[in-house]
């Protein structure tokens, strides 16, 4: 009896031992999948930062950015009303005559988002509306650098009337209607218009300009860009870029024209007849 009992409890004590390794196996291997998961995890976050990182900033882009922080923006809160989803690409020239090597972009921008926040000041009805920001979402400067505007999260701005919510604006610097685009402006344009369309799941069918939109009320982005708008040459250097081919941009005109106009740069809010009096 006592012999049975010793080997009883010897094997009752065999059988628990086997009984814990095999928990401790269990745990161990639960805790084992759940550091795999995690890992999995972090590593198809990190990837998808990569590819969104890669998406956001190529790097033929990225060398033309201006963030808002380099040229000095001063914004006032937007309301969040006025937040958008992107569906279109509005294209927009300034209307303003500007000379590359002569005037500033950055001083450009400055002044027309100070100028924005103070058309009640200097404007008369029904252009004395408040903007707190730019009207564009970006704005492109003759050597090609582009200016971050306002957030593509919030509506533009406008003098015309057209539905403004879905909308990026991107605005070229210089009068199309006297002067032409440069060869690096357009560029840029053709490439941060690509990348619109590729980040915000844009087809090219729903890239515009300012006239196609508000038609009758504006003649922007001038005749000068415009054509390239009508041939069809614009979207199919958009979607050699889509393709990551480098755009097959061929302009009618030598880039120096961008200046041939000697009269003086028109600044926002000056009464010049421009697309700054239609945005």
């Amino acid at each position: 009896m006592e012999t049975h009992l010793l080997v009883y409890t010897t094997h009752g004590r065999h059988e628990r031992i086997i009984a814990s390794i095999q928990a401790g196996e269990i745990i161990l291997g639960r805790l084992i999948l759940n550091v795999l998961t995690i890992a999995l995890v972090f590593m198809s976050f990190r990837s998808a930062q990569a590819t969104e990182r890669a998406v956001l900033m190529p790097q033929a882009l990225k060398n033309e950015i201006v963030t808002r922080e380099a040229w000095g923006s001063k914004p006032k809160p937007i309301p969040a009303d006025r937040k958008q989803k992107p569906l279109w690409i509005t294209l927009h020239h300034a209307g303003e005559l500007f000379h590359e090597g002569k005037d500033d972009p950055a001083e450009f921008v400055r002044k027309m988002q100070i100028w924005g926040q103070n058309r009640p000041k200097l404007e008369k009805p029904p252009r004395d509306t408040y903007w707190p920001d730019l009207p564009y979402h970006f704005l492109i400067a003759p050597d090609g650098r582009i200016f971050e505007g306002r957030p593509v999260d919030y509506e533009p701005e406008s003098n015309t009337r057209y539905p403004l919510k879905g909308n990026i604006g991107v605005e070229m610097m210089g009068d199309f209607n006297v002067q032409q685009p440069t060869l690096k402006q357009i560029r840029s344009c053709v490439l941060l218009t690509a990348w619109l369309c590729r980040r915000y799941h844009i087809a090219c069918d729903r890239i515009r300009t300012h006239q196609d939109v508000a038609p009758g009320q504006t003649d922007c982005p001038g005749k000068n860009f415009y054509c390239y708008i009508k041939d069809g040459q614009f979207i199919k250097w958009v979607n050699e870029a889509l393709a990551s081919k480098e755009p097959s941009i061929s302009l009618t005109f030598s880039s120096a024209d961008h200046n041939s106009n000697n009269q003086s740069v028109q600044r926002p809010g000056e009464d010049s007849g421009s697309d700054q009096k239609n945005p």
